[in-house]
């Protein structure tokens, strides 16, 4: 349980981020509220686990933006057909 309420903390608070609210789909919007309503814990993140949060979340952005821009380059080097 130790290790669990952090996490489901940690799940609660990216499933309110609000770019991944207007991605869920209205069943997930229904679901969510049971997490919001009757979730593990109350509040937010504290602040160290939120700055390593953030800081992972634009991380892994910035990698798959730039594995993205790599495939985009080689398909254009590539040419047509």
């Amino acid at each position: 349980m130790d290790i669990a309420l952090p996490d489901a903390c940690a799940a609660r608070d990216v499933l309110a981020y609000d770019p991944v609210q207007r991605q869920m789909t209205r069943k997930q919007q229904q679901l969510d509220a049971v997490r919001v309503t009757g979730g593990p814990g109350t509040g937010a993140l504290p602040p160290a686990c939120m700055d390593v949060l953030s800081h992972s979340v634009h991380q892994a952005g910035d990698y798959l933006l730039s594995i993205m821009r790599s495939a985009a380059d080689a398909e254009r080097l590539r040419g047509p057909g």
